[in-house]
């Protein structure tokens, strides 16, 4: 499928208002989660991704139930404190649980859209897979292997990189008829 003219301008909005907001709210350190929304919106305009896929509400349940867990660990193992210091940045508890809040409802609402087939929704399911799924796991992987020891949230980023790869795989299953 690809986003009608529609659909592309409340995506240009949507990710407008999530760059907004990760900056405003979590600053710098929030910077490459405002790049994946940018990826996420780039890679839902190049078209391509499919709403049919047979089990793809069954996986993003499953990755909205890792991010949950994921934010879990990484708040009760410290990250709102560890993750901005690395920039000289500093957020509150509060900053991190109400970001976290707001994104979960945002890919709860998707998951509803992507039940009721809305292509928008497609959009904040990519940001999920790509920037809270592979990027994730990914950077968390990187502050381990970089520091040498356990960094908060590096238990369940595994969890979020597979999470994110197949959901991924899930928005672009092609379908062959025999």
């Amino acid at each position: 499928m690809s986003p009608s003219p529609r659909d592309r301008t409340l995506g240009a909005l949507i990710v407008a208002a999530g760059v907004l907001f990760q900056g405003l709210w979590l600053g710098r350190a929030a910077s490459l989660l405002s790049v994946a929304l940018v990826i996420a919106y780039a890679v839902w305009m190049a078209g391509g991704w499919t709403l049919a896929g047979s089990s793809l509400h069954t996986t993003y349940a499953v990755a909205l139930a890792i991010f949950v867990v994921h934010a879990c660990e990484e708040y009760l193992t410290g990250f709102q404190r560890r993750m901005p210091a690395l920039v000289g940045a500093t957020w509150t508890d509060s900053q991190f649980l109400v970001f976290n809040a707001t994104w979960l409802a945002a890919f709860v609402l998707a998951g509803w859209g992507l039940y009721r087939r809305h292509p928008i929704s497609v959009l904040i399911a990519l940001f999920l897979a790509l920037g809270g799924g592979i990027g994730n796991g990914i950077a968390h992987l990187a502050l381990v292997a970089v520091r040498g020891r356990y960094f908060p949230g590096a238990w369940t980023a595994p969890l979020c990189l597979m999470a994110g790869a197949w959901l991924l795989r899930q928005l672009f299953v092609i379908r062959t008829t025999t």
